[in-house]
């Protein structure tokens, strides 16, 4: 009778562990998709009170009500695609082998170089690796643009650790 009531305790406390970590899991995602979301809807906020202070102020073209709009309409497609990122980050993960350096190509904007000594083949979730090199990507953007930086690079250094694999 004993075991079964150890066992019994063992299962209530691996529930409770589970939940804890799930909770965690939201915790984290909600904190993730915060972050993600400050600056967009920063950008928005300055966005429209640039349209209020033209109108205010009877300047307020179609040209610039159009090319706001448009910077509006960027900023909420960049936010409706955090929210599936985050999605397809709860759902099954694709694991599979790819290089690194035809992932950095896929995501990269034209203006800015990426220079590697030599490619690296990573075996994980596509997608993800892919998120979180394009968020690692954005933030650099945006240091570029916030630091008027023109000469837009970035170098990264890749190595292999085969103690790390083992």
């Amino acid at each position: 009778l004993k075991p079964y009531f150890l066992e019994l305790e063992n299962e209530k406390k691996e529930e409770k562990i589970r939940e804890q970590a799930k909770e965690i899991l939201i915790a984290k995602t909600v904190s993730m998709i915060s972050h993600q979301w400050r600056q967009p809807l920063s950008k928005i906020g300055s966005i429209t009170s640039k349209i209020r202070v033209y109108s205010q102020m009877n300047k307020l073209t179609d040209e610039i009500l159009i090319a706001n709009l448009e910077k509006i309409e960027k900023e909420n497609i960049y936010l409706s695609s955090t929210i599936n990122k985050f999605n397809n980050l709860l759902e099954k993960k694709d694991i599979r082998e790819f290089s690194l350096k035809e992932l950095l190509k896929s995501i990269i904007e034209d203006e800015i170089s990426i220079e590697m000594q030599n490619n690296v083949f990573i075996k994980s979730d596509y997608d993800e690796f892919k998120n979180i090199f394009e968020s690692i990507l954005k933030n650099s953007y945006e240091q570029f643009d916030k630091n008027d930086i023109e000469n837009r690079k970035i170098d990264i250094t890749t190595f292999q650790d085969d103690d790390f694999l083992n």
